[in-house]
């Protein structure tokens, strides 16, 4: 299938000299948005556990603290947006469906800011010390990890920390609902999964009705 392409010069797709904050904003949102791409699909991506040595649940658990972290940031950019007037014009040329379909994610990162962020603070970024005082106080009794020295030469050799998914996974369930740990991470699973539709759905949006166009004919 033939791929659609056009290109422009960025400064006169998100001038700063006319509606600096929601050009700022949107810039915002297609950055985050491919993050967000990236972040979501290297869960799955098998060759990046085979190309470092980084056992799947490693790279999994990582990827999915780092989608909390940037769909925070996505709720904060769809926040700023819809508090500018310039956006409210732009908003003005949806048709009633993408209105709709706008307003579902407004609604959605609104409701769920607040619970991400609890997320984000504690495992999304870096790895904070109270997130690791609740790891180290709450493993489940059959907790185990491994660790591995690897030659990587004559007298050289570096360390493989297999664990560490155990330790993360632990703090990521701190702000989580579910009578289970298996129910807590299906639980944040569900509202990741949720946001990352929202947040696909917003950009299509934006793109369709705006910044397409913005990028000329050619």
């Amino acid at each position: 299938m033939r791929p659609w392409i056009r290109e422009a010069r960025l400064a006169s797709v998100f001038p700063a000299g006319t509606s600096r904050e929601m050009h700022a904003g949107l810039a915002r949102l297609c950055v985050l948005m491919e993050d967000l791409r990236i972040e979501w699909y290297c869960q799955y991506d098998g060759s990046i556990s085979s190309s470092t040595r980084v056992e799947p649940n490693v790279r999994t658990t990582y990827f999915l603290r780092r989608a909390v972290a940037t769909l925070v940031e996505f709720a904060d950019v769809v926040t700023r947006l819809e508090r500018e007037m310039d956006f409210q014009r732009v908003k003005a040329r949806f048709k009633p469906e993408a209105l709709a379909q706008w307003a579902e994610a407004v609604g959605f990162f609104g409701s769920n800011e607040p619970f991400l962020t609890q997320v984000r603070n504690d495992v999304g970024g870096h790895f904070g010390h109270m997130a690791a005082v609740y790891a180290v106080e709450n493993f489940q009794p059959d907790a185990d990890g491994k660790i591995e020295i690897l030659e990587t030469g004559p007298g050289a050799a570096a360390e493989r920390l297999h664990f560490t998914s155990e330790i993360a996974a632990t703090a990521l369930i701190r702000h989580l609902s579910g009578s289970t740990t298996e129910e807590k991470v299906e639980s944040l699973v569900k509202t990741v999964v949720d946001a990352v539709r929202h947040a696909t759905q917003a950009v299509h949006l934006v793109t369709a009705c705006y910044l397409w166009d913005r990028f000329g004919g050619g």
